[in-house]
């Protein structure tokens, strides 16, 4: 399996409530996880190797994100999630594509909220794994690389043209914009058919014509989900049970 395990633990200490998380990399290559969040967790960033894993410790009540970073040279030069050609990304965010785990622990009622976001496009699938608590479920995580199967307007790869090199992620720009085009689309069919609905039953009353601008008018919360639900429609076969 080809995948970015993070799991995490619920209040080890009723005192301190520290909260560990650990990182295991189940890639067969190397991937510089990035960290952004209150307290700069180990930096903000470390290299793993296959089958490695490290643990970082974060406040009860955390809220930041954690991505991988992929193909880096020995200057730190990313393919993917740059942050600035450094190990240690120190509060800094990391350049698209990449895959994001996002993590507000203690949000209210004491409960944890994350999740796998691909608002900043995708290189690496990242399974969220929770461990210690009730009726908790684990988020993400992929059976098989994406990147392989990616639609060629989507592709970003490692070499300085689109068809040389090999694949690394997913552009969420091209993603975003397939999405608005989607939406656009759908939602003056939407306003066109409940037009001839409504000129259908009453036959003598002029029905204005959809306006472009309100097809328009989506908000920005709502366009994110609907990116999401269209990208995560795409990659459904892939995804764990």
């Amino acid at each position: 399996m080809i995948f970015l395990l993070i799991a995490f633990l619920f209040p080890l200490n009723s005192y301190y409530c520290i909260r560990q998380i650990n990182i295991y990399n189940r890639c067969p290559f190397p991937v510089w996880p990035g960290i952004v969040g209150p307290g700069n967790p180990a930096g903000g960033g470390f290299r793993l190797d296959n089958e490695q894993d490290r643990k970082i410790s974060v406040e009860d009540s955390w809220q930041g994100i954690i991505w991988g970073r992929t193909f880096c040279d020995s200057r730190m030069r990313c393919a993917t999630g740059n942050c600035g050609n450094r190990e240690q990304c120190n509060g800094t965010l990391g350049r698209f594509p990449f895959t994001i785990a996002e993590f507000s622990l203690d949000e209210s009622n004491d409960k944890d909220v994350y999740s796998v976001s691909l608002i900043n496009g995708y290189n690496i699938p990242i399974l969220i794994e929770p461990f210690g608590g009730k009726d908790c479920q684990r988020a993400g995580g992929c059976i098989s690389d994406i990147n392989e199967v990616c639609p060629e307007r989507m592709r970003i790869t490692n070499g300085r043209r689109r068809e040389n090199g090999n694949v690394v992620g997913a552009d969420p720009l091209v993603m975003l914009f397939d999405l608005i085009a989607n939406v656009v689309v759908e939602h003056s069919r939407r306003q066109i058919r409940a037009s001839e609905a409504t000129w259908l039953k009453h036959s003598r009353m002029r029905v204005q014509q959809p306006s472009p601008s309100n097809s328009m008018m989506l908000h920005h919360r709502s366009l994110v989900k609907m990116m999401q639900s269209i990208w995560f429609s795409f990659v459904d076969d892939f995804y764990l049970e």
